[in-house]
């Protein structure tokens, strides 16, 4: 059954599993391939990067490692970290794709909706997250919100209630992730701000989840240290944002045009509803679940907005 409104959602959802089934057996095989360099370095203490290029990789049609380096010289932890690093980087590309492609779907891809999408509330400004789920849901559709709003509230990665406290940690990720690739891997005052505000909100409660993200103290100029097993935390706290968002925005009238566009995908030809209610509503459910959309609270009212939209008939 489908657990999200939007494709983008679905496809953000496929995007991390899919991260995840990289890093984790790639980990796994640098841990192995570690051990057995070493062992060989050991046993042939002169062996030149080049014979270890020749007994590792041979056939691989990888040119330019230097394994000594990588799996002598270079520690376990700031591999660990490494990994942490792309798994980080891509996690935020993955979610930032996801606004753009979820605006572009609503017609409503500005620069401000962009942006509040990526901050906590500030009920000063009247900014962030929450004002733009208001400004997205300013005309509602009363068929999408009667009829899939309490089915995708069900989902297992909905959490309206924890949603500033997790782009408070959002916020936290994103400045560690700008000070690596932008600042030198040192802590900035951005860095500093953003781990002060979080703090507070850092617990399994505040943020709705099994574990919180695991992270160092952060200090004012010095070294940002990534934690592998507090990044993928944090992906899943991502992908909650998304599937709560994903909820929240579907009631909006302009999600009809995405949910018309997918039926018309699945369904390019007008099915003509026959039978008795039953079997009508039935056939509803049926046609919903083939386009990806989650079972309707009343299929026959579905029938009703489906037949004003003329994507069925009597």
């Amino acid at each position: 059954m489908a657990i999200y409104f939007f494709d983008a959602t679905a496809n953000a959802h496929q995007q991390i599993t899919q991260l995840f089934d990289f890093v984790w057996p790639t980990a796994t095989g640098m841990w192995n391939l570690r051990w057995q360099v070493a062992g060989y370095v050991q046993a042939v203490p002169g062996a030149t990067v080049e014979q270890l290029r020749s007994r590792f990789s041979e056939g691989a049609d990888i040119h330019g490692a230097n394994l000594r380096r990588a799996c002598v010289e270079h520690s376990w932890n700031q591999q660990r970290e490494t990994f942490a690093g792309i798994l980080l980087t891509n996690t935020f590309a993955v979610y930032e794709g996801w606004i753009e492609h979820v605006l572009d779907d609503l017609g409503k891809n500005t620069n401000s909706l962009r942006k509040s999408l990526q901050f906590p509330e500030d009920p000063v400004k009247g900014t962030g997250v929450r004002s733009a789920i208001a400004e997205i849901n300013l005309n509602e559709s009363n068929a999408l919100k009667n009829n899939f709003y309490a089915a995708l509230c069900g989902g297992p990665n909905y959490a309206i209630a924890n949603l500033n406290a997790m782009m408070l940690c959002y916020r936290f990720f994103k400045e560690m992730r700008n000070c690596q690739m932008h600042g030198g891997g040192v802590a900035d005052q951005k860095l500093v701000d953003a781990y002060t505000n979080f703090l507070p909100f850092a617990t399994v409660a505040t943020l709705g989840v099994g574990e919180v993200p695991k992270h160092a103290p952060v200090v004012l100029g010095g070294n940002v240290i990534l934690d592998l097993r507090g990044v993928v935390g944090f992906s899943h706290i991502v992908l909650k944002m998304m599937a709560t968002l994903d909820a929240e925005i579907s009631k909006s009238q302009t999600a009809e045009k995405p949910f018309i566009k997918r039926w018309k995908q699945k369904h390019p030809q007008k099915y003509i509803m026959t039978g008795g209610a039953e079997a009508r509503k039935q056939k509803i459910k049926n046609l919903l679940k083939h386009a990806h959309f989650p079972e309707p609270s009343n299929p026959m009212a579905v029938e009703t907005w489906l037949k004003h939209l003329n994507l069925v008939s009597a």
